[in-house]
């Protein structure tokens, strides 16, 4: 079976936040009028160490570089690509940011 998106997201913020997984959520700043009301920190757990995190974003930062011309040396910005019989998919993330993307292939999947 193949992972949802958000499933793709956990496993690459965890590896841009070097081997903390925080619980995910789809809000990041909540304003009441001009007001911004403060978020929970997420909690986080240690799925795999630093090293190993950081080992992978060095191989997929090479990978950015390659792919996106206009990218600054020395930038943390990591990508990782892959497609499957159904689908296409982009992961992209910093430190920051995560952001899963997932095309699926023109008549791949039937409707009920």
């Amino acid at each position: 079976a193949e992972l949802t998106p958000l499933e793709v997201a956990a496993g690459y913020t965890a590896l841009a936040n070097r081997g903390q997984k925080p619980s995910l959520r789809a809000v990041r700043d909540i304003y009441g009028g001009k007001e911004k009301i403060e978020i929970p920190r997420a909690e986080t757990k240690q799925i795999f160490t630093a090293e190993a995190a950081d080992a992978v974003a060095r191989v997929l930062q090479m990978n950015a570089r390659v792919n996106l011309k206009n990218l600054k040396p020395g930038s943390a910005v990591a990508i990782k690509t892959g497609s499957s019989p159904y689908s296409y998919w982009l992961v992209m993330y910093s430190p920051k940011v995560v952001i899963v993307g997932r095309f699926l292939i023109a008549g791949s999947v039937k409707s009920k």
